[in-house]
């Protein structure tokens, strides 16, 4: 086998080698989110302080993870608002 033969092969082991492990490296680098979103609802969570509403589930994912308790919508009505907030972008 000539030698730039075998250098070829070599390369290309190398480079599925690298792009695996570049894979493996990407994956446990992705955020672990959980996006809730419901309708009509206001504060009406326990988390939020609501009393007599158990929401024992709700109130451990709250505990654990990010609560935001100032948001605004920039639309009066729950379709824009969530074109807003899945795309990222105004509803104009």
């Amino acid at each position: 086998m000539p030698f730039l033969s075998v250098m070829k092969i070599f390369s290309v082991i190398l480079l599925v080698i690298s792009i695996q492990i570049n894979s493996i490296h990407a994956a446990d680098k992705k955020p672990n989110i959980l996006w809730l979103i419901t309708d009509n609802c206001n504060l009406d969570f326990g988390c939020f302080g609501m009393q007599g509403v158990h929401t024992p589930h709700l109130d451990q994912l709250a505990s654990q993870g990010v609560r935001y308790t100032r948001v605004f919508s920039t639309a009066p009505v729950c379709a824009p608002s969530r074109s807003a907030f899945m795309t990222g972008m105004y509803q104009t």
